[in-house]
């Protein structure tokens, strides 16, 4: 049985984080498994590397910072002296590395698009070399490599590289099955690949959970866990919910849908790239004990979470029948380019005969309107299994369409969600009613416990 184990970057913040999942995957080996770490930077440590490429003056001192951070982690995570002398070792092999790199951009002042992916990849390299040294420090056998050593090969753009899926499943097998089968853990950078020619580039999937969601399709994981400071399935997004619960069980699906609503840390792209598999994803935050199972099942309410999604206009548009279709092209267009720049929250069209509605943020609109008549709207995202049939969602809508003042709503027909419009404050009203359902259905079926 093989388990891909990915901390997030959060855990990662002291040596307290380090030992803990030191110790999570000693409890996987015990249980006969294979394992493999896909490890992130340190929490901060990606966003001062990327600071440093845009204004590279100054830089030594934000380096120094970095590399004393991780420092100060080993010194209170690595307990071999053998190991934590090799570990330094290593730190400095790297950091000049890294030093040399830096005093090229400094000196010329500009970098190709290759040297600015081996930089950013170096904050995942140093808390690689100190995972696996966490590791051998406790008596477990471990060896890290970036992602390029563990045969992720990719092509395009460097900084938003994609993944050529033919040429990795034949290397990473190479790479990793022999080590995994010595019962040696090899720890892989997350975000880091290679071209044919071997020079580094970041994966573009949004989070270092893509790589370890590759890395798992591609050697057919059975699971791939997903170790975590704080819950990220939550029954709601509200912060005035009068309790949430955690949800334990959730379809690929429906987790999906609500990574489009949600700033959970994982892409839609990670959660597809399991779900083609049927590798089971399991989200645990150590710091509080709790779970969330992601498979082709799920148990629990046929409705799972209320999200609420303020600050966005809804303009109108009555077009005329010989410009409706293109001016739903233009939209369609502008909508996928607006989502690759990641500055949309939602764009919806809506086309009913020549009347044309979307919405957007506020800043946005002017780059998409045809109409004159817009209006400011929240929208209401409801996600559960239970909405892929037309019964439950004629159920929901005409339950709030006589009560409240919505202005619109979408339901996508087979998906597991519905999405509606209507006034602010009406739309938290409706929110905090229909979440207080989901809480009192969870409640009643003893699955789990929702706390305030």
């Amino acid at each position: 049985m093989i388990t891909i184990i990915k901390p997030s970057s959060a855990l990662l913040r002291d040596s307290n984080g380090f030992i803990l999942v030191a110790e999570k995957i000693r409890e996987q080996l015990e249980k006969s498994r294979k394992v493999i770490v896909v490890i992130p930077s340190v929490k901060g440590a990606h966003e001062v590397l990327l600071e440093i490429i845009k204004n590279p003056v100054g830089w030594e001192p934000r380096l120094r910072s970095i590399m004393e951070r991780y420092y100060s982690i080993a010194r209170g995570s690595v307990s071999s002296d053998k190991e934590f002398s090799i570990l330094l070792n290593e730190f400095t092999r790297l950091f000049d590395e890294l030093t040399k790199l830096m005093w090229v951009i400094r000196n010329t002042g500009e970098a190709s698009e290759y040297v600015k992916a081996l930089i950013l990849s170096f904050s995942e390299r140093f808390s690689a070399v100190l995972m696996a040294a966490v590791l051998r420090s406790r008596g477990i056998e471990s060896i890290w490599l970036d992602g390029r050593e563990a045969g992720l090969i990719a092509y395009g753009n460097p900084l938003r590289a994609t993944i050529d899926i033919e040429k990795s499943a034949t290397l990473v097998k190479r790479k990793l099955l022999p080590l995994i089968d010595k019962n040696v853990v090899p720890v892989i950078t997350g975000r880091t690949v290679g071209n044919i020619d071997g020079r580094i580039m970041l994966l573009d999937g949004g989070d270092d959970n893509y790589s370890a969601a590759i890395i798992a399709k591609l050697l057919k994981a059975n699971e791939l866990v997903l170790y975590t400071d704080r819950p990220l399935f939550l029954t709601t997004n509200l912060q005035s919910a009068r309790k949430a619960c955690i949800i334990p069980s959730i379809s690929y699906i429906e987790a999906i849908e609500i990574t489009l609503y949600s700033g959970l840390g994982i892409s839609m792209k990670t959660l597809k790239t399991v779900a083609e598999t049927g590798t089971m994803v399991k989200v645990v935050s150590l710091e509080e004990g709790s779970e969330t199972v992601i498979s082709d099942q799920s148990t629990g309410p046929p409705i799972k979470y209320i999200g609420l999604v303020d600050g966005l206009l809804m303009v109108n548009d009555y077009a005329t029948e010989v410009i409706k279709d293109a001016v739903y092209g233009i939209v369609s267009r502008i909508k996928d380019q607006l989502e690759e720049e990641k500055n949309v929250e939602s764009i919806i069209i809506q086309s009913y005969g020549a009347y044309i509605s979307i919405v957007a943020k506020p800043e946005l609109v002017g780059r998409v309107r045809h109409g004159v008549n817009s209006s400011s709207v929240a929208s209401v995202v409801i996600v559960g299994d239970g909405l892929k049939h037309g019964n439950s969602v004629k159920s929901i809508l005409s339950s709030v369409i006589g009560q409240y003042n919505v202005k619109g709503f979408v339901w996508f027909a087979s998906r597991p969600i519905i999405v509606v419009y209507a006034e602010p404050e009406e739309a938290r009203e409706l929110a905090t009613r229909i979440h207080d359902d989901v809480v009192s259905a969870y409640e009643k079926s003893q699955e789990v416990k929702c706390a305030s």
